[in-house]
C-alpha cells in the first residue's frame, strides 16, 4: 500500500502557532481544513475558523468548547491533546513556512488523486475528454487554495486596507502596471493602470498595427510607482511572427530607423550605432519572446501557468486567432472555440494574479467602418470575459488612428487619437497642431472618426 503524502509535523506546528497566538489566523487563513491530512487537525482548524469568523478570541477554551458542540472533540484527541498542542507553537516566520508545507502536501495528494481519475477516463477510450479535463483539474490543483469564499469581514478588511494604502501611495497604485501610453493608462482602472487579474483584448483588421501597438504598450511597461518603477517581466507569445521579425519591429520603433532599412541592412555607421543602442535597450527590458507555432489553448494555459510561477507579470498573446484546436475541439464553432479561449485567459489572469493582453482579429465586416464589439471573431465569449476591449481604426492611407475603448469594466469607454508611423512601427500621441492639420485636410471633419 502506498503511503499517502502528508506532513503531520507541519500540521501540528501550524495549528499550535495559531492557538498560542504566535501568528494571527488571518495570516494563514488561505489554508483550509481540507488541506490537513489528519482528521483531528481538520476538526481543530474548522473550529479555529469558526471562532475567527464570529469574532471570538482564538484559544484552547474556545476551540474545545466549539469542538464539543459540533461533536468533533474525540477526533481532535480531547482537551488534553489540544492543550498539549498549544504549547508547540513556533515563531511567525517558521509558522508561515509550515503553512506552505501543509499546502504543498495537500496539492500533491490532489494531483495523485486526479491522476487516477484521468487514467480511468483515458482507459474508457475518451482521450479528448481526459486531456481537456486533466488540464483544467491540474491547473485548479496548482492554484492558490483559498476556496474563493470571503466573509464580509475578510472582504471589508482587505478593501479598506487597500484603499487606505492607495491613499498613501501604495495599495492598488502600487500594483498598477503603466504602459507609458497615457491615453491607454488613463482608461485602465480609472488611471491606476493594469491590475493583476485583468484580461484585455486589442483588435483590428489586418495591417492596422496591432503588433506595433502591443509593442508600444510593453516598451515601458512597469509595475508600481517607485522611482524608477520596476519594469514588468513580460512574455510576448508570438504565434504569427518569428522572434526576429518581432524584435526588428521593436528596434525600429526605438531607434527611429526605418524597418525596411533594418531588414535590408541598409545602414550607415551612424544608423548602425543607433541600432546598437536600441538593441542594448531591448536586451535590458523584462521581455521574453515565446516563438512557437501550433499553440493550442492547452499549450497557452500551461505556459501562462508555468511562467506566472516563475515571476512573469504581463503576457501578450499575438494573436488568439492563430491558435489551433486541440483534442476534442475540432467540432466547436468559431464562436465557441474563441469564447472558450477568452474565458480561459480571464480565469488564468484572475487565478494567477497576472495581466494578459490578447490580440485579436476583426471580421471582414469591420473593413472601412468603425469597429464595434460585434466585429470580433467569436465576439460573444470574448466580450463576456474581457475586462477591457480596445479597437484600432484608421484609413490605411492616413496615419491618424482612432483607439476605441469599446468595453471597460473598470473605467471609461471612449475614443482617443494616436499617430502611427508605419515606417518605424511607432505609435505616439499627436500634437494639437497635427490634429488640426488632419481636420483641415479632411475639410473640417472632426477627429476621431
Amino acid at each position: 500500500m502506498i503511503e499517502p503524502v502528508q506532513n503531520i509535523e507541519a500540521e501540528r506546528s501550524l495549528i499550535a502557532s495559531v492557538l498560542s497566538r504566535r501568528i494571527d489566523f488571518m495570516d494563514v487563513g488561505h489554508v483550509t481544513a481540507l488541506d490537513f491530512h489528519k482528521e483531528g487537525h481538520r476538526r481543530i482548524w474548522q473550529a479555529i475558523g469558526w471562532l475567527d469568523e464570529n469574532g471570538h478570541p482564538i484559544g484552547i477554551v474556545g476551540v474545545t468548547t466549539r469542538l464539543r458542540k459540533d461533536g468533533g472533540i474525540k477526533e481532535a484527541g480531547g482537551a488534553v491533546e489540544i492543550t498539549k498542542l498549544a504549547g508547540e507553537g513556533v515563531a511567525k516566520e517558521e509558522a508561515l513556512h509550515h503553512a506552505d508545507l501543509v499546502l504543498d502536501a495537500s496539492r500533491r495528494r490532489g494531483v495523485i488523486a486526479e491522476a487516477g481519475t484521468i487514467i480511468q477516463a483515458a482507459r474508457s477510450g475518451d482521450v479528448a475528454a481526459a486531456v481537456e479535463a486533466g488540464t483544467a483539474q491540474m491547473m485548479e490543483l496548482q492554484a492558490p487554495t483559498h476556496d474563493g469564499v470571503f466573509t464580509a469581514k475578510e472582504s471589508g478588511q482587505q478593501v479598506f486596507a487597500s484603499v487606505e494604502a492607495t491613499r498613501e501611495g501604495g495599495g492598488l497604485a502600487h500594483l498598477g502596471l503603466k504602459t507609458g501610453v497615457a491615453s491607454y493608462d488613463r482608461r485602465c482602472n480609472h488611471g491606476i493602470g493594469v491590475l493583476p487579474g485583468n484580461a484585455m483584448f486589442l483588435a483590428a483588421r489586418s495591417g492596422i498595427g496591432k503588433t506595433a501597438f502591443a509593442l508600444e504598450l510593453i516598451a515601458h511597461a512597469a509595475v508600481g510607482i517607485g522611482t524608477p518603477p520596476d519594469m514588468a517581466r513580460t512574455d510576448y507569445i508570438t504565434l504569427e511572427m518569428s522572434h526576429a521579425e518581432l524584435t526588428m519591429r521593436a528596434l525600429s520603433r526605438k531607434s527611429g530607423i526605418k524597418l525596411a532599412d533594418i531588414i535590408r541592412g541598409e545602414l550607415d555607421d551612424e544608423a548602425l550605432s543607433e541600432l546598437l543602442e536600441a538593441t542594448v535597450w531591448w536586451m535590458k527590458t523584462g521581455v521574453r519572446i515565446v516563438d512557437k507555432a501550433g499553440f493550442t489553448p492547452q499549450d497557452l494555459g500551461a505556459h501562462i501557468w508555468k511562467a506566472a510561477r516563475q515571476g512573469v507579470q504581463f503576457f501578450v498573446v499575438d494573436h488568439m486567432h492563430e491558435m489551433v484546436r486541440g483534442p476534442g475541439q475540432e467540432r466547436l464553432s468559431d464562436t465557441e472555440f474563441y469564447g472558450r479561449i477568452a474565458k480561459m485567459i480571464k480565469a488564468l489572469a484572475k487565478r494567477l494574479q497576472v495581466r494578459v493582453l490578447c490580440l485579436a482579429q476583426c471580421n471582414r465586416e469591420a473593413e472601412g467602418v468603425k469597429p464595434q464589439l460585434s466585429h470580433l471573431r467569436g465576439s460573444g465569449g470574448i466580450e463576456e470575459a474581457a475586462d477591457m476591449v480596445t479597437f484600432l481604426h484608421r484609413d490605411r492611407a492616413e496615419p491618424m488612428t482612432t483607439v476605441i475603448c469599446a468595453k471597460n469594466r473598470n473605467g471609461m469607454t471612449g475614443d482617443d487619437v494616436m499617430f502611427f508611423d508605419g515606417t518605424i512601427q511607432k505609435f505616439r500621441t499627436p500634437s494639437a497642431a497635427e490634429i488640426q492639420m488632419m481636420i483641415d485636410q479632411k475639410g473640417g471633419q472632426a477627429w476621431p472618426v
